[in-house]
C-alpha cells in the first residue's frame, strides 16, 4: 500500500567503512503479510484516493479477515506486527457502517498525543466520506471548551461518529459517569457505543489492562455497550484469555486472527569501535606477553590469530586481555560524526537514546559540529511541547527533516512513514522496547532495504557486547516479554466494586469477588459496612497510569540562578527516582531538595544542574563524592564524576522498604530508606566458568547521610513466608533471582513482573515475592512445574547478564561464588518448596474436622517465642530482646535492651522471667512448645541467657520443636507462620493469633532511619504469636499421636 518513486537509503556500510569504523553486520530477509482477493476499492468505495499509496492495492488478508468478522458481529482480537495495517482493519469497517447507519466508534490510544499519524489518517478516511472525527483528552477538552464552550464541545463530540481518546481522559469520564451519567464528556458516546477499540494492547502493564477489562465490564453491565469490540497488538501470548473474556461480556463470539508484519530487508549494524585494526596491530605486538600468560580462552586464541574474529568479537577480547593488564586502547567513536551523513539521506532517521538527556545533549552536539543541520534535525519528547511534536512528524513526513532524536516518546504508535533507519544509542534492557523501536521504520514498500545501527553506549550493552556477537544475537533471538491478561486480577474487583458503592444510580448488588476484595482493601469493614472516608479516598487515587491523586508532584531545575518548571512526577517515581542526592538523566540535574508539609507528603521536588559546584552545596553530597573518589582511585582510575555521570558508570538507587500483602491481595506501601551510588568500574576482570572466562565490571555502593520523604501506595498481591532459621540468606536471594531468570527465559515473563526482598531480622529469616503492579500471576503460576523447569534449565552467558538487572547484590554474591550457577539453583528449588508448601498445607488440613482441647493451665503446656536483633548504630551494640510465654491462660510479654557484650549481665526483668520458666517446667512438669530447639539455643548463647540454656540442655526437660514436628508430618521446608495462617482459616479456636510478618514490619523499621519501633506493638503482637503457637500444637497433636511428637532431649 505504497507511493512508486523509489526510496534508496545511504548504505552505512559505506559511510562507517569510509570513516575507518569497524563493526559486524547481519541482514534480515524482507516479510510481507498475504494479501487477499479483495480490493481495498471494493471493500469501501472511493476510499484509495485518499492516499496514492491505497491506490490499485488489495487488503492484506489479516485485514479481510478483521473486517469480514465485524460484518458478522463477532468480537477481534488483532495481532499483528507494526506496518501490518491494523488501524485499516477497524476503520474500513466503523466508516461503512457509519455512512449508512447510525454508528459509533471509541477508540483509545495509549497516549493520545503521540498517535498523530494514525489520527491523521483517520480523520482523512472520515473527511473523504464526509463523516467527522474528534479527538479527545484533557488538553484537546480545555482547547476546545475555551472555545466553543461546554455545550459546544459536548456536541462535537456527540456528532462525531468516531472518537479517539487515551484511557487515561476514558477513565476519569466513566469516574464522571458513575457520579452521575450525563456529567460524562463521552456520555452520548459511552451509551450509544458500538464499536470499541484498545490499540496496542502489549504497551499496557497488568494493573492498567486490569482496568480496561474493569471499565469495558461496567460498561457494558450497565449500558449493554460496547456491542462489539477490537484489540489490537504486536504480541499477545494469551489472546484465548482475552477472547474469552470479551465473549463473556457482551455474549458475541470472538475471534484470533493474526497476520504478519510489513517489513522490508533489514540490516543490522553492530558498531565496534574505530580504528580496530590498528588496536589489533597494537594486541600483535605484545601478542608474546599476552600468550605466555598461559590458559587463555580458544575465542580469544583465534581472535589473536585472525583479525576478522577479533573484529567481530571486539568488546570481549579488549576487555578480556585489559582484565589481564594488558594496555588495549579504547575503540573510540563519535556518535555526531557517524550521524551527520544522514541528514542528506532520502528518508527519516530516528535516533533513540535511553534518556532524555542524553536525546538533548545529542541534539546539541550534532549543531555544534554542524550549525547547518538546525532545519534538518529535531529533538521529541514528552517535555516537548505537544503543538512542536506534531510538527516535527508533520515535516518528517514532507522530508524536510531527517533526524529525530528521542527517548522513547517514538517507538510507540507512530508511523512517520519513511523512516528508514533505527540507531540504537545504547540498547534498551527490555526486548519489547527494542521490537517497539525497530516497528517504526520499513513501512512502505517503495523503501529498497532499512537499516538498524547498534551503537554502544550504556554498562547492560557494553556488558552484552563483551560476551561476544553470540550474545547479541541470542538476546534478539529471545521471546518478547509477555503482555499479562488476566481477567481474573482483583484490580478489576477493585474497580467495578468500588464504582458501584460510589455511584447514585447503580445497582449496589456486590458479587463474592468485589466483596472479597473490598473486604481486603479495608473498603468493607469486617461487619459488612462501608467505610465511606476510606472508600472516596481510593476511588480518588483510583488512576490509569498510578494510584495517586489526579495529578503529579511539582518539579523544577535550578540552572545558572533560573528556575525552569519540570514535568511534573508521580508518586512512586519521587520514591525511587528523586530522593535527594538522585540524579535526573532527563534534566541533567541532581536533586537537593525536597519541599514536603506533614509526615512525607513531598509538595515540591527542586534540581540543580550537575556541576561541582551544586555538589558542593550539601554535606552529604561532599562525603559521597568523597567516598566515590576513593573508590576510583582503589581500582587504579581516574575519579571524573560528573563524566562517570552521564556515562552511566556512577547511577543512584534508592533502597525502599516494601510493605507487600503478606498473604493474597492488598495494600502495597513503598517508603525510601537509603540513597546511594553506585559506582561501576572502566576496568574488566575475568571470572572462570567452565572451560570459559566471564568478562565482569566491578562496582561498589556508597550510601548518601540524607533524609528520605514520600511514600507509595497501591493494591496488589504478595506472599510473606518465614523461612526456617537455619536457612541462609544470601541462598534464598540468590534462589529467587535464579528463579525470574528462568521465568523470563522459559516462560517469557519480563524480569520485572515479580519482585522480592529477603531479610534476617529479629533472629528470623524473611522472604517476600509480590507483583509491583496487580497481575495475578502469583495465583496463576504453576510452581510445580516451575519446579520442574529451575531443576532442568542450564544457564548461558546471558544469564548473568540478566541477574546484573535484577539484582546487583545477588550478581555481586554470583561472583564471589566463582559464577557456580548450582548453588542459586539450588536456592530457586528451596524457594519454590515454600512456596508449595501453601499447597501442601491445604492438603494437610483438608476434610479435616480438627477438635482441640480449650487451652489451659491443667494441659501443662508453655509455648515461648523470642525475637532477638542488635541495633550497633552506637558505639555499643544493644541486645534488643522481645520474650513472650503463654501457659493456657496467661500469657506474659517483656521487653529487655542491655550491651550486647559477653559477661553483662541480663537485666532484671529477664531473669525473673527465667526464673519463672525453670518453676513451671522443673517443678511443676510444664512442657516446652518451642517454634526451634536450633534458634533459641542461637538466641539463649547470643544474649547470655544462662537459664533458658540449662532448660534446653536438660535432657529431662519435655521439649517440642514445632518446626521438627511439621517435617515430620511431611511438610518440609516447614513455616510455622504459613501453617497458621492457613491453619486459622479451618479450626474455630485458632482465632487469636498474630503473623510473623506482622511482627517484621514493626521491626524492620529499625533500618529506616529516623522512625521509633513500636515497643508496645510488637509486645502485643509476640503475645498473639505464643497463644498461636500453643493452640497450633494442639491442632497437630491431634493429627499425630502424642507419643510421637514429644521430643527428650
Amino acid at each position: 500500500m505504497i507511493q512508486d518513486q523509489k526510496i534508496t537509503p545511504i548504505n552505512s556500510v559505506d559511510v562507517l567503512r569510509d570513516k575507518s569504523y569497524s563493526f559486524y553486520i547481519f541482514t534480515q530477509p524482507p516479510q510481507l503479510p498475504q494479501y487477499s482477493d479483495v480490493m481495498i476499492d471494493d471493500y469501501l468505495p472511493g476510499i484509495s484516493s485518499t492516499f496514492d499509496w491505497l491506490k490499485g492495492k488489495k487488503l492484506y488478508r489479516h485485514q479481510y479477515e478483521a473486517l469480514l468478522s465485524l460484518e458478522e458481529g463477532k468480537n477481534v482480537v488483532l495481532i499483528a506486527g507494526t506496518g501490518s495495517g491494523k488501524t485499516e482493519a477497524w476503520v474500513f469497517y466503523a466508516l461503512k457502517k457509519a455512512v449508512s447507519n447510525k454508528f459509533v466508534a471509541l477508540a483509545t490510544y495509549p497516549t493520545l498525543a503521540l498517535s498523530n499519524d494514525q489520527v491523521n489518517r483517520i480523520e482523512k478516511y472520515a473527511g473523504k466520506l464526509g463523516l467527522s472525527v474528534i479527538k479527545i483528552d484533557k488538553g484537546t477538552r480545555d482547547e476546545v471548551k475555551a472555545i466553543k464552550g461546554g455545550a459546544g464541545l459536548r456536541q462535537a463530540i456527540a456528532s462525531s461518529k468516531i472518537v479517539l481518546t487515551n484511557p487515561a481522559f476514558l477513565l476519569s469520564d466513566i469516574k464522571r459517569f458513575v457520579d452521575k451519567q450525563s456529567g460524562a464528556y463521552l456520555y452520548t458516546v459511552l451509551r450509544d457505543l458500538d464499536l470499541l477499540v484498545i490499540d496496542e494492547l502489549d504497551f499496557y502493564t497488568p494493573r492498567s489492562i486490569a482496568l480496561l477489562l474493569g471499565m469495558m465490564k461496567l460498561l457494558y453491565t450497565h449500558l449493554k455497550v460496547p456491542r462489539q469490540v477490537v484489540v489490537m497488538t504486536a504480541t499477545l501470548s494469551n489472546p484465548e484469555e482475552m477472547c474469552s473474556f470479551l465473549e463473556s461480556l457482551n455474549g458475541r463470539e470472538c475471534v484470533i486472527i493474526r497476520g504478519n508484519p510489513f517489513n522490508v530487508e533489514n540490516r543490522t549494524l553492530v558498531v565496534l569501535g574505530k580504528n580496530l585494526r590498528s588496536i589489533w596491530e597494537k594486541i600483535q605486538d605484545v601478542k608474546k606477553t599476552i600468550l605466555a600468560t598461559g590458559n587463555l580462552d580458544k575465542d580469544v586464541l583465534k581472535a589473536l590469530d585472525d583479525y576478522s574474529v577479533f573484529e567481530r568479537n571486539a568488546y570481549r577480547v579488549i576487555n578480556y586481555l585489559r582484565s589481564l593488564g594488558v594496555d588495549v586502547p579504547s575503540p573510540a567513536l563519535s556518535i555526531p560524526e557517524l550521524l551527520e551523513p544522514y541528514v542528506n539521506d532520502h528518508g527519516v532517521t530516528i535516533v533513540f537514546t535511553r534518556s532524555i538527556n542524553r536525546a538533548e545533549e545529542l541534539y546539541r552536539e550534532l549543531l555544534e559540529r554542524n550549525p547547518g543541520l538546525m532545519d534538518k534535525v529535531a529533538v521529541h519528547h514528552h517535555l516537548v511541547d505537544r503543538k512542536k511534536r506534531e510538527e516535527i512528524e508533520m515535516k518528517a513526513r514532507e522530508g524536510r527533516i531527517r533526524i529525530i532524536i528521542s527517548p522513547r516518546t517514538l517507538s510507540q504508535g507512530i508511523d512517520i512513514g519513511t523512516v528508514i533507519r533505527i540507531v540504537h544509542v545504547g540498547l534498551p534492557e527490555e526486548l519489547r522496547e527494542f521490537r517497539q523501536r525497530e516497528g517504526r521504520k520499513g513501512r512502505r514498500e517503495n523503501i529498497v532495504f532499512t537499516e538498524s545501527i547498534v551503537i554502544p553506549q550504556g554498562v547492560f550493552d557494553i556488558n552484552l557486547l563483551s560476551k561476544g556477537e553470540g550474545a547479541f544475537k541470542k538476546w534478539l533471538e529471545l521471546p518478547i516479554e509477555k503482555t499479562i491478561v488476566n481477567s481474573d486480577n482483583k484490580y478489576l474487583y477493585l474497580f467495578t466494586g468500588i464504582a458501584k458503592l460510589k455511584s447514585t444510580w447503580m445497582d449496589k448488588n456486590l458479587d463474592e469477588k468485589e466483596i472479597f476484595v473490598l473486604r481486603k482493601t479495608r473498603v468493607l469493614e469486617p461487619d459488612g459496612k462501608v467505610d465511606y472516608k476510606r472508600l472516596d479516598k481510593v476511588w480518588f487515587n483510583l488512576n490509569f497510569y498510578e494510584y495517586s491523586p489526579p495529578y503529579g508532584i511539582p518539579r523544577s531545575l535550578i540552572r545558572e540562578d533560573k528556575e525552569i518548571p519540570l514535568e511534573p512526577i508521580g508518586r512512586c517515581d519521587l520514591v525511587e527516582k528523586f530522593q535527594v542526592g538522585c540524579f535526573d538523566f532527563s534534566s541533567g540535574g541532581v536533586v537537593l531538595k525536597l519541599d514536603y508539609g506533614r509526615g512525607r507528603n513531598v509538595s515540591r521536588v527542586v534540581e540543580y544542574e550537575l556541576s561541582y559546584r551544586t555538589l558542593n552545596m550539601l554535606d552529604a553530597l561532599k562525603d559521597a563524592v568523597e567516598q566515590y573518589r576513593d573508590i576510583k582511585l582503589r581500582w587504579g582510575e581516574s575519579p571524573e564524576l560528573i563524566r562517570d555521570v552521564f556515562r552511566a558508570k556512577v547511577i543512584s538507587v534508592v533502597d525502599t522498604v516494601v510493605y507487600p500483602p503478606k498473604m493474597g491481595f492488598g495494600e502495597l506501601i513503598k517508603i525510601p530508606n537509603r540513597v546511594n551510588w553506585v559506582v561501576k568500574s572502566d576496568k574488566p576482570r575475568l571470572v572462570k566458568l567452565a572451560d570459559n572466562h566471564h568478562v565482569v565490571f566491578d562496582q561498589r555502593r556508597t550510601s548518601l547521610p540524607v533524609s528520605t520523604h514520600g511514600e507509595y501506595r497501591d493494591f496488589t498481591s504478595g506472599i510473606m513466608i518465614e523461612a526456617m532459621e537455619n536457612e541462609d540468606p544470601i541462598l534464598i536471594r540468590l534462589g529467587l533471582a535464579y528463579m525470574l531468570i528462568v521465568l523470563r527465559r522459559v516462560y517469557s515473563y519480563s524480569i520485572s513482573a515479580l519482585e522480592y526482598s529477603v531479610d534476617a531480622v529479629g533472629g528470623k529469616v524473611f522472604f517476600e515475592l509480590h507483583e509491583p503492579e496487580s497481575s495475578g500471576l502469583l495465583e496463576k503460576i504453576d510452581w510445580l512445574d516451575i519446579r520442574k523447569s529451575v531443576e532442568k534449565y542450564l544457564p548461558d552467558e546471558l544469564d548473568l547478564l540478566l541477574l546484573s538487572l535484577i539484582d546487583d547484590v545477588a550478581w555481586t554474591d554470583m561472583l564471589t561464588l566463582g559464577l557456580n550457577w548450582d548453588v542459586p539453583r539450588r536456592g530457586a528449588l528451596r524457594v519454590i518448596d515454600y512456596l508449595l508448601l501453601m499447597d501442601k498445607i491445604q492438603a494437610f488440613f483438608k476434610g479435616k474436622q480438627i477438635v482441640i482441647p480449650k487451652p489451659s493451665k491443667a494441659l501443662k503446656l508453655l509455648s515461648i517465642e523470642i525475637v532477638h536483633l542488635v541495633d550497633d548504630s552506637g558505639s555499643i551494640p544493644v541486645n534488643k530482646l522481645f520474650i513472650s510465654i503463654f501457659d493456657g491462660e496467661e500469657a506474659k510479654t517483656l521487653y529487655a535492651y542491655y550491651p550486647a557484650i559477653r559477661g553483662v549481665t541480663p537485666p532484671d526483668s529477664l531473669r525473673l522471667l527465667e526464673m519463672e520458666l525453670f518453676d513451671k517446667v522443673l517443678y511443676e512438669g510444664y512442657t516446652l512448645i518451642l517454634p526451634s530447639i536450633i534458634s533459641m539455643h542461637s538466641i539463649a548463647d547470643k544474649c547470655d541467657l544462662r537459664g533458658l540454656k540449662h532448660l534446653l540442655n536438660d535432657q529431662k526437660v519435655n521439649k517440642v520443636d514445632i518446626t521438627q514436628l511439621l517435617e515430620k508430618l511431611g511438610l518440609n521446608p516447614s513455616s510455622i507462620d504459613l501453617t497458621i495462617r492457613i491453619g486459622r482459616e479451618r479450626i474455630e479456636n485458632l482465632t487469636e493469633w498474630a503473623s510473623i510478618s506482622d511482627i517484621h514490619k514493626h521491626l524492620q523499621k529499625l533500618k529506616e532511619k529516623e522512625r521509633e519501633i513500636d515497643v508496645e506493638k510488637i509486645k502485643q503482637l509476640l503475645s498473639m504469636r505464643t497463644k498461636a503457637l500453643y493452640l497450633l500444637y494442639l491442632v497437630l497433636r491431634e493429627i499425630k499421636p502424642r507419643e510421637e511428637i514429644r521430643t527428650h532431649i
